[in-house]
Protein backbone atom coordinates (compact mmCIF):
# COMPACT_ATOMS: atom_id res chain seq x y z
CA UNK A 1 0.00 0.00 0.00
CA UNK A 2 1.03 3.66 -0.40
CA UNK A 3 1.37 6.21 2.01
CA UNK A 4 -1.26 8.89 1.80
CA UNK A 5 -0.37 12.17 0.81
CA UNK A 6 1.09 14.64 3.65
CA UNK A 7 -0.16 17.28 2.03
CA UNK A 8 0.14 20.96 3.90
CA UNK A 9 2.12 19.06 6.72
CA UNK A 10 4.99 18.60 4.25
CA UNK A 11 6.23 22.22 4.84
CA UNK A 12 6.61 21.21 8.85
CA UNK A 13 9.61 19.48 7.57
CA UNK A 14 11.33 22.94 5.75
CA UNK A 15 13.50 25.38 7.71
CA UNK A 16 11.69 29.00 7.00
CA UNK A 17 9.83 31.12 9.71
CA UNK A 18 6.32 29.66 11.29
CA UNK A 19 4.48 32.72 9.28
CA UNK A 20 6.34 31.41 5.58
CA UNK A 21 4.94 28.01 6.75
CA UNK A 22 1.59 28.95 7.28
CA UNK A 23 1.78 31.02 4.53
CA UNK A 24 2.28 27.72 2.67
CA UNK A 25 0.07 25.59 4.20
CA UNK A 26 -2.85 27.75 3.79
CA UNK A 27 -1.61 27.97 -0.42
CA UNK A 28 -1.59 23.87 -0.54
CA UNK A 29 -4.72 23.81 1.53
CA UNK A 30 -6.62 26.47 -1.58
CA UNK A 31 -5.02 24.08 -4.32
CA UNK A 32 -5.93 21.07 -2.80
CA UNK A 33 -9.60 22.53 -2.28
CA UNK A 34 -9.72 22.14 0.95
CA UNK A 35 -9.80 26.00 2.02
CA UNK A 36 -11.54 28.59 0.06
CA UNK A 37 -10.16 31.59 -0.93
CA UNK A 38 -12.08 33.16 1.20
CA UNK A 39 -10.97 31.39 4.69
CA UNK A 40 -7.33 31.21 4.01
CA UNK A 41 -7.38 35.19 2.76
CA UNK A 42 -9.24 35.24 6.45
CA UNK A 43 -6.66 33.15 8.11
CA UNK A 44 -3.57 35.08 6.95
CA UNK A 45 -5.23 38.75 7.75
CA UNK A 46 -5.18 39.63 4.57
CA UNK A 47 -7.94 40.62 1.37
CA UNK A 48 -8.64 37.75 -1.21
CA UNK A 49 -6.74 39.73 -4.15
CA UNK A 50 -3.57 40.00 -1.82
CA UNK A 51 -3.91 36.62 -1.02
CA UNK A 52 -4.37 35.78 -5.39
CA UNK A 53 -1.35 37.91 -5.81
CA UNK A 54 0.54 36.00 -2.60
CA UNK A 55 0.09 32.70 -4.19
CA UNK A 56 0.87 33.84 -7.83
CA UNK A 57 3.76 34.77 -7.14
CA UNK A 58 4.60 31.92 -4.87
CA UNK A 59 4.01 29.49 -7.48
CA UNK A 60 5.41 30.78 -10.25
CA UNK A 61 8.84 30.81 -7.82
CA UNK A 62 7.91 26.99 -7.37
CA UNK A 63 7.68 26.80 -11.67
CA UNK A 64 11.10 28.69 -11.83
CA UNK A 65 12.90 26.21 -9.62
CA UNK A 66 11.09 23.14 -11.49
CA UNK A 67 13.07 24.78 -14.21
CA UNK A 68 15.75 21.57 -15.93
CA UNK A 69 19.55 22.85 -14.85
CA UNK A 70 22.80 21.53 -16.49
CA UNK A 71 24.46 18.78 -14.27
CA UNK A 72 27.31 19.86 -12.00
CA UNK A 73 28.65 22.94 -10.44
CA UNK A 74 28.06 26.42 -12.14
CA UNK A 75 30.76 27.87 -13.05
CA UNK A 76 32.68 30.28 -11.32
CA UNK A 77 31.89 33.93 -12.14
CA UNK A 78 35.64 35.44 -12.18
CA UNK A 79 35.73 39.60 -11.53
CA UNK A 80 39.33 39.67 -12.36
CA UNK A 81 38.70 37.51 -15.60
CA UNK A 82 39.68 40.35 -18.13
CA UNK A 83 42.45 41.84 -16.48
CA UNK A 84 44.03 37.90 -16.35
CA UNK A 85 43.66 37.30 -19.93
CA UNK A 86 45.56 40.60 -20.98
CA UNK A 87 47.82 39.67 -18.68
CA UNK A 88 48.50 36.01 -19.98
CA UNK A 89 48.36 37.90 -23.68
CA UNK A 90 51.28 40.03 -23.01
CA UNK A 91 53.19 36.74 -21.15
CA UNK A 92 52.42 35.00 -25.25
CA UNK A 93 54.06 38.24 -26.88
CA UNK A 94 57.01 38.18 -24.36
CA UNK A 95 57.36 34.62 -24.90
CA UNK A 96 56.70 34.07 -28.14
CA UNK A 97 59.46 37.02 -28.72
CA UNK A 98 61.92 35.60 -26.09
CA UNK A 99 61.71 31.98 -28.20
CA UNK A 100 62.76 33.81 -31.69
CA UNK A 101 65.43 35.30 -30.46
CA UNK A 102 66.80 32.21 -28.74
CA UNK A 103 66.00 30.38 -32.08
CA UNK A 104 68.40 33.25 -34.16
CA UNK A 105 71.07 32.70 -31.21
CA UNK A 106 70.81 29.01 -31.87
CA UNK A 107 71.30 29.63 -35.64
CA UNK A 108 74.05 31.71 -35.46
CA UNK A 109 75.98 29.16 -32.96
CA UNK A 110 75.12 26.62 -35.90
CA UNK A 111 76.45 28.63 -38.50
CA UNK A 112 79.89 29.87 -36.78
CA UNK A 113 80.22 25.83 -35.65
CA UNK A 114 80.43 25.55 -39.25
CA UNK A 115 82.51 28.19 -39.83
CA UNK A 116 85.29 26.89 -37.31
CA UNK A 117 84.64 23.37 -38.94
CA UNK A 118 85.00 24.27 -42.50
CA UNK A 119 88.47 26.51 -41.43
CA UNK A 120 89.73 23.67 -39.41
CA UNK A 121 89.26 20.92 -42.25
CA UNK A 122 91.13 23.40 -44.90
CA UNK A 123 94.05 24.10 -42.58
CA UNK A 124 97.09 21.80 -43.14
CA UNK A 125 98.55 19.59 -40.88
CA UNK A 126 102.19 19.96 -39.47
CA UNK A 127 102.81 17.48 -41.94
CA UNK A 128 101.81 19.48 -44.44
CA UNK A 129 98.44 17.26 -45.18
CA UNK A 130 94.77 18.31 -45.01
CA UNK A 131 93.06 16.77 -42.57
CA UNK A 132 90.37 14.52 -43.17
CA UNK A 133 87.05 14.21 -41.75
CA UNK A 134 87.35 10.91 -40.39
CA UNK A 135 90.97 11.90 -38.79
CA UNK A 136 89.65 14.81 -36.79
CA UNK A 137 90.07 13.71 -33.52
CA UNK A 138 93.69 12.35 -34.26
CA UNK A 139 94.27 15.80 -35.83
CA UNK A 140 92.91 17.59 -32.50
CA UNK A 141 95.60 15.42 -30.41
CA UNK A 142 92.72 13.14 -28.66
CA UNK A 143 94.11 9.69 -30.17
CA UNK A 144 96.53 8.62 -31.99
CA UNK A 145 96.32 8.17 -35.69
CA UNK A 146 96.27 4.36 -37.15
CA UNK A 147 99.63 4.75 -38.43
CA UNK A 148 101.19 6.27 -35.24
CA UNK A 149 99.79 2.80 -33.27
CA UNK A 150 100.61 0.55 -35.61
CA UNK A 151 104.25 2.05 -35.18
CA UNK A 152 103.96 1.57 -31.67
CA UNK A 153 102.38 -2.02 -31.73
CA UNK A 154 105.44 -3.22 -34.26
CA UNK A 155 108.16 -5.73 -32.82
Amino acid sequence: MARPPAGAALTDKCSGSKLAKARAQTIIKTLRGEVSIAEAAEVLGICQSAFHKLRDTRLQAFVEACEPRPAGRPPEARPDAPERVQELQASVVRLEHDLAASEARCLLAQQRLELVEKKRLSQPRESGHLVRPGRMRAARGRLPSTRSRRASQAP
